[in-house]
């Protein structure tokens, strides 16, 4: 039980300082108080992060007497987030003709492909989609719309952001000189360990 509260108190601690900060710095320093001190630029933080934490608490009761609760609530609006983000970010890691513009406009796209597949399914074939399969068909969609807006677009290409993709990293360190370390500290090996561990429990709790 220690673990597990310690686990979701850090969880929360995160979410609380990553939300707090982005307000502070994105929003209230940079376009409603530039000259803000750091003293006040403290005290908007903590009031944004306790005005936060209200309307978190009030919106997981409401949601917490649908059924399904609240942890599913938010797995299926993950389902329209997290795709167009997990195609910018791999294929911006894989690929170097990837564009700025493509990237964006992916991300943009993930949410309004989602809602799409899903009212079409629903007023096409009478079905409702399940979160998964609605986040699947969204990140097949978003990878095709990466690509064709990067075609179109690669003039924007840029050799200096180029060398942080998985290819010139990956020249780059065969060419240098690096220790090999055992296997048990293989990032790979631990890396495919814990895609098949998420798959293998993404279908059994299917």
């Amino acid at each position: 039980m220690a673990g597990l509260v310690a686990g979701i108190l850090s969880t929360i601690d995160s979410m609380m300082n990553s939300t707090a900060t982005l307000f502070t710095f994105d929003v209230y320093k940079k376009h409603i108080h530039p000259q803000a001190s750091e003293t006040r630029l403290i005290w908007v933080g903590r009031a944004s992060m306790t005005l936060m934490v209200i309307m978190a608490v009030a919106i997981s009761l409401y949601f917490g007497q649908e059924k399904g609760g609240i942890f599913n609530r938010m797995v299926d609006y993950n389902a329209y987030l997290v795709p167009g983000v997990i195609v910018a970010y791999v294929a911006g890691i894989l690929q170097p003709s990837v564009t700025r513009t493509a990237s964006f406009l992916c991300i943009l796209a993930g949410p309004i492909l989602s809602i799409l597949f899903e009212q079409s399914a629903y007023h096409g074939l009478g079905h409702q989609l399940q979160a998964f399969h609605r986040a699947a068909l969204a990140t097949l969609a978003c990878y095709v719309l990466l690509l064709m807006v990067s075609l179109l677009t690669q003039h924007e290409r840029d050799s200096e952001r180029e060398q942080f993709t998985w290819s010139r990293f990956k020249t780059q360190s065969q060419s240098g000189s690096i220790a090999r370390r055992p296997w048990w500290q293989n990032d790979k090996r631990w890396a495919c360990l814990l895609v098949i561990c998420t798959l293998g429990m993404c279908w059994f709790f299917r």
